[in-house]
């Protein structure tokens, strides 16, 4: 979306009362960077507010507007969150000069005060969905939009529903952002925060959505990543069943694009969080990399099974060095030299030297 410049603020109407700090860069400023006064007159109120540690109303209109005109002010959007949960606390307060301030526990709150902090919160959200949209990859705004939830699930923590509907809410809108950019990497850190935040790791819609995505683009890395974290990410194990369905689902997707890293990598996750041999998927690298003298480098389709078959008959070279093994320690050395070969050669060039130091190690087993 096109970025709209913020409407115009009159900075001395709204705080008469503050002297304006102007940034002092020394008598001889050696790279002295050409703000505009637009902003130069905004910052030094922003000094100003700070100077005060003014925590009010008039404060987030100021980093608004700032915010307006440059969105990746951190400083900026950290004195905004500072000042959103004092006004949403019960309006404008000044904070010691040791940056103290009085928090009530959620005990003392009233239902009244609540609500009126979820109102003030509700607010931001809103903000930050209009801000999110022109900015698409400003990281800022899921850190404080990330501080912001934070909160209202504190202040929801008894009211299942209330947080069920909130939830349902940030998942439509980081949809609508990643229907602009599906690997947009901020919305999709913020995507895992909420899992964890949330406990979400057992949600159904959570799966269902990442499913939805890669079926529209089964290359989403992101996606596939996103997914992970989600049957892996937790303190609790997936069930065997779990594992059996994670595998089915990923292979069925290297059907679909054989070529494609990203599910062969969830591949190698899955049985590297299980513990399970590498061995076990011999027979399925082979349907897309037949390596036999007999067959044709015609029939390779993926290089990523090559990479993963020239593993497993590297590890099953290294399990058979007892004498009585010698054949099937060569048979198997010769099968890891092919593969490597054919990435070296023909499937992977770009690494040759790569490959090349892999075929002298499995040599040397």
């Amino acid at each position: 979306m096109r970025r709209q410049p913020p409407e115009p603020l009159d900075l001395p109407g709204l705080l008469p009362d503050l002297l304006p700090i102007p940034q002092d860069d020394g008598p001889r400023p050696l790279a002295q960077i050409a703000y505009t006064d637009t902003y130069a007159e905004a910052m030094s109120y922003l000094r100003a507010l700070m100077a005060a540690n003014e925590l009010s109303e008039r404060t987030l209109k100021v980093t608004e507007y700032i915010i307006g005109i440059n969105p990746a002010h951190y400083t900026c959007w950290g004195f905004r969150l500072r000042a959103l949960f004092a006004v949403a606390k019960g309006g404008a307060q000044v904070e010691s000069t040791d940056g103290s301030t009085t928090t009530s526990t959620l005990a003392q709150i009233s239902e009244a005060q609540k609500s009126y902090e979820l109102n003030w919160l509700q607010w931001e959200i809103e903000y930050l969905n209009r801000v999110a949209v022109q900015h698409e990859k400003n990281y800022q705004i899921w850190h404080h939009r990330q501080m912001v939830m934070d909160r209202v699930g504190e202040l929801l923590a008894e009211q299942k529903d209330k947080v069920k509907e909130m939830i349902r809410s940030e998942h439509a809108f980081t949809a609508k952002m990643f229907d602009l950019d599906s690997k947009n990497y901020h919305v999709w850190s913020y995507r895992q925060w909420l899992v964890r935040r949330f406990k979400l790791f057992s949600d159904p819609s959570e799966l269902s959505y990442i499913e939805e995505l890669l079926s529209r683009d089964v290359r989403n890395n992101s996606a596939w990543n996103h997914r992970f974290f989600v049957i892996f990410g937790s303190a609790v194990r997936p069930t065997q069943e779990v594992v059996d369905r994670e595998v089915d689902y990923t292979q069925n997707a290297i059907y679909l694009a054989p070529q494609n890293p990203s599910p062969w990598n969830y591949l190698r996750g899955i049985l590297a969080q299980t513990g399970t041999p590498l061995s076990t998927l011999l027979s399925f690298c082979l349907t897309f990399a037949p390596i036999s003298t007999t067959s044709s480098t015609n029939d390779v389709t993926s290089s990523h099974a090559l990479d993963l078959l020239a593993e497993i008959y590297a590890e099953k070279a290294k399990l058979a060095r007892n004498g009585e093994f010698q054949k099937e320690r060569e048979e198997n050395k010769k099968n890891a030299v092919r593969a490597l070969e054919l990435l070296a050669e023909r499937y992977d060039p770009i690494r040759a030297n790569y490959w090349d130091w892999r075929k002298r190690e499995v040599l040397a087993v």
